[in-house]
């Protein structure tokens, strides 16, 4: 059973969400998997339990990673968010100083991004 921090995971690409889900659960941590943004949003705003860390693809169909981060934050203002793409540099409107992960990764990368974050100290600075 997993104990640890609460992450929610969006990806709209069925395996990228199957194994990051899998490889976060294996760490245990705990997981909301969602097929897209607007999925997750529901998930995040059913939650009885506070997320700390969204790992966020930036393009979904329905709601990028960008503007659901946004609305997450509406709701949980300590959140932490990873963003994960395609991309192998952050593309435009990624805000500056913002965690990202090019796709394809390793669990191994994952893991240690995914830890990094949860571990950090929030600042509060903007």
């Amino acid at each position: 059973m997993q104990t640890g921090p609460l992450i929610l995971v969006a990806d709209d690409e069925a395996i990228i969400l199957n194994v990051v889900t899998i490889v976060l659960r294996k760490a245990g941590f705990r997981v909301l998997a969602a097929s897209g943004g607007a999925q997750a949003l529901q998930l995040a705003e059913s939650s009885e339990e506070p997320i700390l860390l969204a790992v966020l693809d930036i393009v979904m169909p329905d709601l990028d990673g960008l503007k659901l981060s946004v609305r997450l934050r509406e709701i949980y203002s300590d959140l932490r968010v990873l963003f994960i793409s395609g991309y192998t540099l952050p593309p435009s409107g990624v805000p500056t100083g913002a965690d990202f992960l090019g796709k394809p990764f390793t669990s191994a990368e994952l893991l240690r991004r995914v830890n990094a974050a949860v571990a950090r100290p929030l600042s509060h600075q903007g």
